[in-house]
């Protein structure tokens, strides 16, 4: 009776409030972002408070939808947006660039599809390479020793860009012709 139904639907609240568990994490994302953004400079310190706002404001102004995964949808994009919206309105215009790269990278990071090989190779690339002559001979002569060794070190750290090198050699001729 009663408490069979009451303990349906206490199942049924529980699945749907796993459902937004998307939303929760992308607030927890961002806001420990920019918790960390306030190093590069005091007065990009923002309270939970004022946090709390944006996150607000974002479930009144993403786009409503039937189907509960879509509004989970409209929540995250209108989130990141947001968020984006209102740090960039504080951040002098050099910081503006990094926040949005460091928001996509620890969103994807979070979601397992950015590892930390490649971040590291992101940060390090060619660092490692200590001599142009120690590796593969660059394939034009205008590609500049540091990006060649960063493109060979890329290939090595990130297992999308594994043929990166080849694909340059292979397409020579089109390189050739955006020869500067």
């Amino acid at each position: 009776g009663a408490l069979t139904s009451a303990t349906e639907e206490a199942s049924r609240i529980d699945a749907t409030r796993e459902l937004y568990r998307p939303v929760a994490a992308l607030g927890r994302v961002i806001y420990l972002l920019i918790v960390d953004v306030a190093a590069l400079s005091p007065m990009y310190t923002i309270s939970l408070e004022q946090f709390l706002e944006v996150y607000e404001a974002s479930f009144r102004r993403a786009d409503k939808a039937v189907l509960v995964e879509k509004r989970v949808e409209n929540l995250v994009e209108a989130l990141r947006y947001q968020s984006t919206c209102y740090m960039h309105r504080s951040m002098f215009w050099q910081h503006r660039t990094p926040w949005t790269l460091m928001l996509a990278m620890r969103v994807e990071a979070h979601a397992g599809t950015l590892f930390q090989s490649a971040i590291e190779a992101l940060l390090h690339t060619g660092a490692e390479l200590l001599s142009i002559a120690a590796e593969r001979t660059k394939p034009l002569p205008w590609i500049p020793d540091r990006v060649w060794l960063n493109i060979i070190q890329l290939s090595r750290k990130v297992e999308v860009f594994k043929e990166l090198p080849e694909v340059i050699n292979r397409n020579d001729i089109l390189c050739t012709a955006l020869d500067p």
